[in-house]
């Protein structure tokens, strides 16, 4: 593997699971829902979409940890699982089922900034030991 070159992964958070959602958020999820359809039509209620997600999510989520572990000894690539990044979050972060607010994207790109930092980090270790 190149050592100059780095993989970051990652699980992105979605507003069906983990964050209290504010007012605005569960508004907006409200109306996506309402004018929301499956492929065949029929309506895209929240218990549905939660019934087929949730359960992706999981996999997603276990997927993600098979691939971090599988490449645990490789230093320039993570597979990051951020579901519970907003967790303890309380503003509104989503502006739609999975799309951010500019809070919302202001949080991911802090936490994105510091696994490049770490990431290049550590690449710059292994290239001065060259």
């Amino acid at each position: 593997m190149n050592p100059e070159v780095a993989l970051i992964a990652y699980l992105q958070p979605h507003a069906h699971q983990w964050k209290p959602l504010t007012v605005g958020e569960r508004e907006r999820l409200e109306a996506w829902h309402a004018t929301s359809s499956t492929m065949s039509g029929a309506a895209f209620t929240w218990d549905t979409y939660r019934g087929l997600m949730l359960p992706a999510f999981e996999r997603y989520a276990e997927v993600y940890r098979s691939l971090a572990e599988q490449y645990s000894d490789v230093e320039n690539v993570a597979f990051i699982n951020l579901l519970r990044l907003f967790e303890e979050e309380h503003g509104d972060v989503y502006a739609d089922i999975i799309h951010y607010t500019a809070h919302g994207n202001g949080l991911l790109a802090g936490r994105m900034a510091k696994d490049i930092a770490r990431l290049r980090s550590a690449q710059q270790r292994r290239l001065a030991v060259r």
